[in-house]
């Protein structure tokens, strides 16, 4: 798990723990080829239990880690 940084907030900067996996999503076991790895990016905030969030991307295998999570952070202005 790695702590990130993802933006300034109103009082403070939003912050969370990540990990990340690449990870073939079985949607179609019938024609394998088409099984492309994606990132599997997983939350799980310091006061829960367990992660709170999951995310599937199709975004090149060499996207950094904290690119990954802005992006997963993105919302509508």
């Amino acid at each position: 798990w790695r702590t990130v940084v993802w933006r300034e907030g109103s009082a403070d900067f939003l912050s969370s723990r990540f990990a990340r996996v690449r990870v073939s999503v079985g949607h179609n076991k019938l024609i394998p080829e088409t099984l492309r790895p994606e990132w599997l990016l997983v939350e799980w905030p310091e006061d829960e239990t367990e992660p709170t969030k999951y995310w599937l991307a199709t975004l090149p295998e060499t996207i950094g880690f904290r690119p990954l999570v802005d992006l997963a952070k993105l919302r509508w202005r």
